[in-house]
């Protein structure tokens, strides 16, 4: 194979991930009605990258099953096996009308798509030209991959024997898998460029996922100042640390949360949408340590969201129970993985703090992060504009701003950032390089809930820009207005009156 041939294939191999997720999403009313086709592939995407490594790997540790060729064919088509079943059950006609008619991209929206189209180009060359050089990619999930491909199992022997030397070995290994998923469905090459640009596949899906969810909480212009946002952000465009343009996980993180948390909170269709997200809250357990604790914490705000608004026990058990249950059963396989595995190398951050005997030491380590913590957010290419924004806006409280959904993102997007300063409190690694080093990966994990709050923020300066009225309703809104107009009208023939 040409070189050329090479970095097309390579570039382009990711897009195998919307076999299984374009079964996966099909029926469920939450994302099939999507009328934006371009927000449909995006969470087909997901949802298919979600199953083939969760898929992968439960096969890999409890079947044992070799990951080769023929599991990962066998993983992407059994979604589609089940979604061709039921489409011949349910009838063409019933599923081809989920589908509503879009209208044409409009002019902000295609400015959108073109700048963002841009940026994944860039990354998709580059990734596709040059091996990784961040420095946990080279030292902690490569080797996995490798490793992970060497023997094609989820526990191979550098991982199970104690006296072998490996970085962090019980790191969640859900991307690296995912690589290992691409190279040998197409029987790549042991070369990192072959694998790189899946990260950056990332990118476009995050960008689509958000003006989605975002338009469904805030309107179409607010999303579009929430999705250029992110766009805009050096972290989440070509930064390599824990951004789209290295080789860490914790961008697929944020995108797996994020998108969990939306559908799970939006989708209309509840034991489908239910399901989704506890496929991506599953996946984001087995991406990286700190998807524990923010898959529990979207579970719970799915589960509060829905009993407050829930008519019935059985409804809310539909929605809420997806969520929960996807996050626990890959607590389960993770603690399963993690019991074959000897520790070492790595630090273990609860057991210091359960262990800690003075406060004094932990409390000067969180006074020296502090500044750290702010030289980091300052910086030119961080996350200053995102945060300056969240500031001023949250400062002036405009009239409107009180959304039902601020207050629960916002407490989920603190999740990340507070185990990280849990984290500075532990004696031992410095902690100004400890948060050079990790703070920008926090913030990463939690960016979408923080851009979708930065919607519902800027959404009433954007009606009022509008003369007030311009802001699309969503179809909620257009079926009330509907109502209220047709019971005025029924009143007015009632008394006999006529409109003018």
């Amino acid at each position: 194979m040409s070189e050329l041939a090479r970095m097309a294939v390579s570039a382009f191999a990711p897009a195998l991930f919307l076999v299984p997720g374009w079964a996966l999403t099909r029926g469920v009313d939450g994302l099939a009605s999507r009328p934006s086709r371009t927000a449909r592939v995006a969470w087909a995407w997901l949802a298919g990258a979600a199953w083939t490594g969760a898929a992968g790997f439960a096969g890999s540790l409890l079947f044992r099953v070799a990951l080769n060729r023929t599991a990962f064919v066998v993983i992407g088509l059994l979604p589609a096996l089940g979604a061709a079943i039921a489409w011949l059950a349910r009838g063409a006609a019933r599923l081809a009308a989920r589908r509503p008619g879009a209208g044409g991209p409009r002019r902000e929206s295609l400015a959108l798509a073109a700048w963002a189209g841009l940026v994944f180009l860039s990354l998709l060359l580059e990734a596709a030209t040059a091996p990784a050089s961040d420095f946990d990619g080279r030292m902690t999930w490569g080797p996995l991959a490798r490793h992970i491909r060497a023997e094609r199992s989820v526990l191979p022997a550098a991982l199970t024997d104690g006296t072998c030397y490996i970085s962090h070995p019980q790191y969640p290994p859900l991307v690296p898998l995912l690589r290992v998923a691409l190279e040998e469905t197409l029987d790549s090459p042991a070369d990192e460029r072959c694998s790189r640009p899946l990260y950056a596949w990332f990118f476009p899906v995050f960008v689509l996922v958000l003006f989605d969810s975002a338009k469904q909480l805030a309107g179409r212009r607010a999303a579009l100042a929430a999705a250029f946002g992110a766009t805009l952000l050096g972290p989440l465009t070509f930064g390599s640390n824990g951004g789209p343009a290295g080789t860490y996980s914790d961008f697929p993180l944020g995108l797996f949360v994020g998108g969990a948390t939306a559908i799970g909170l939006l989708g209309r269709g509840a034991f489908g949408s239910s399901a989704i997200s506890g496929l991506l809250l599953g996946a984001a357990v087995l991406s990286k340590n700190e998807g524990l604790p923010l898959a529990a914490a979207s579970a719970l705000l799915i589960a509060v969201r829905h009993w407050k608004g829930a008519g019935r026990l059985v409804s809310w058990l539909a929605r809420a129970a997806g969520p929960a249950a996807g996050a626990s059963m890959a607590a389960l396989l993770l603690s399963t993985w993690r019991a074959r595995i000897p520790n070492r190398f790595d630090e273990d951050y609860v057991a210091s703090l359960l262990h800690l005997r003075s406060f004094g030491p932990s409390l000067d380590r969180l006074a020296d992060g502090a500044g750290a913590i702010g030289r980091e957010c300052l910086t030119l290419r961080g996350w200053w504009p995102l945060l300056a924004c969240l500031a001023i806006l949250v400062a002036l409280k405009p009239s409107g701003s009180r959304s039902p959904w601020l207050r629960p993102l916002l407490l989920l997007a603190a999740v990340a950032p507070l185990a990280g300063l849990a984290a500075y409190a532990v004696p031992g690694w410095p902690v100004r390089e400890l948060v050079g080093s990790t703070w920008d990966r926090l913030l990463t994990q939690v960016s979408m809930p923080l851009l979708i709050v930065l919607a519902l923020l800027v959404r009433p300066w954007m009606v009022r820009a509008g003369g007030g009225g311009t802001e699309e309703p969503s179809r909620r809104s257009r079926s009330a207005a509907g109502v209220a107009l047709a019971g005025r009208g029924a009143a007015l023939l009632d008394t006999g009156s006529h409109s003018p």
